[in-house]
């Protein structure tokens, strides 16, 4: 089995200064340009699944990679980012936002494949803040539940998530620091005999080096 993380294009976010983000940003017009650029590259995987994180930023790139692969994209909670959907900035501000519900996935992503854990709520339900330890637990529960879903077969599997949860999720695999990723970034990692090697990490040959944001 192949898993590629990707990380998603650039979010308002990451182009707003911390005190003027918000909960659950979309992407920049010039993260649709890297999606776009992500897309062909995608296409030629050969992927069989993707799996994205219930962020409005990553179901925005999963939509171009939908286009690439017709594959429908599955919408699955536990690749959220760190800390979950919060507002505020500071961490005596942080509290808990909702995230889009049901219903409002089915409206804006009306083909993607919607969790059940998913309701009237939001996909947070407006829960605290996640700290680390319990995002590095969650890193680790994802590649296990990946491994166990798909280790024996020789699917090829996308995550379409962020970039610390990622982060934590390479730390299981390679045991020390990896650089930052870029948004749309491509890391590659192979499972073969119940154990992760890291093939590639962040790769952005399809993006020209303007594209280039964190």
């Amino acid at each position: 089995m192949d898993l590629f993380l990707i990380r998603h294009a650039q979010s308002e976010n990451n182009a707003r200064p911390p005190a003027e983000r918000v909960a659950d940003p979309g992407i920049t017009s010039l993260g649709s340009q890297q999606a776009a650029c992500l897309a062909p590259a995608i296409g030629e995987l050969g992927l069989s699944r993707i799996f994205t994180s219930p962020f409005l930023r990553t179901l925005q790139t999963a939509a171009a990679l939908q286009q690439a692969t017709s594959l429908i994209p599955q919408v699955k909670t536990e690749l959220h980012e760190v800390g979950g959907c919060y507002h505020g900035h500071l961490p005596e501000q942080k509290r808990g936002a909702p995230g889009m519900n049901r219903e409002q996935l089915r409206e804006a992503f009306p083909s993607f494949e919607i969790t059940s854990q998913i309701d009237s709520a939001g996909w947070w339900a407006s829960q605290p803040f996640e700290e680390t330890n319990d995002a590095r637990r969650r890193a680790a529960e994802l590649l296990q539940w990946v491994q166990e879903q798909f280790g024996h077969t020789d699917e090829r599997i996308a995550f379409v998530t962020h970039a610390d949860i990622k982060q934590l999720m390479l730390e299981q695999v390679h045991h020390s620091p990896l650089p930052f990723a870029w948004n749309t970034a491509v890391t590659e990692l192979h499972m073969a005999t119940s154990n992760w090697r890291l093939v590639e990490h962040n790769r952005v040959e399809h993006l020209v080096p303007e594209f280039h944001t964190m």
